[in-house]
């Protein structure tokens, strides 16, 4: 056994070798195995450079934990959370490491920014001059919470 094992190792030595695994594993399953991608879309990949090889490599677990956080007040909340903690998990001994460049073709699935415009308070509610008149033009509740997260008494002086 300890042959097999060790004419195994020095196989990935070759870099013809090391290319027809990737390319039986498949790139593009290597590449979504890799990222999550969301907002492109994966038009071709390509296998690039293979850098050298290391043997006998330390290396530690991911840890990763999903669950819910709740918030009971004021109102209830559920937000799902996914943490994940990269090498913190148990030590693992890798037998051959290397990096492989995969060189990809990708398509933006989201549009890119047009243009950004910002409008104030007072711009969207139009010519308030006072807090009661901007109580008055929109719904109290949010100017309130507005005032609030922007530590603001007044908009205008009066």
């Amino acid at each position: 056994m300890s042959a097999f094992v060790d004419a195994t190792l020095l196989r990935f030595a070759q870099d013809a070798f090391v290319t027809d695994l990737l390319n039986g594993l498949g790139l593009t399953a290597i590449f979504n195995a890799t990222f999550d991608a969301t907002d492109i879309a994966l038009q071709s990949t390509a296998l690039g450079s293979i850098s050298a090889r290391s043997y006998k490599v330390p290396t530690f677990e991911t840890v990763r934990s999903n669950g819910t956080d709740e918030r009971t007040s004021p109102d209830a909340q559920r937000v799902q959370k996914e943490r994940i903690v990269p090498r913190s998990g148990r030590l693992e001994w890798v037998d051959v490491a290397f990096d492989a460049v995969l060189n990809t073709k990708v398509q933006t699935l989201v549009a890119p920014l047009q243009s950004v415009t910002s409008q104030t308070l007072e711009q969207k509610l139009g010519g308030i001059s006072s807090m009661n008149r901007c109580r008055c033009r929109s719904k109290s509740s949010n100017v309130e919470i507005f005032n609030s997260a922007n530590r603001a008494s007044t908009i205008l002086g009066a």
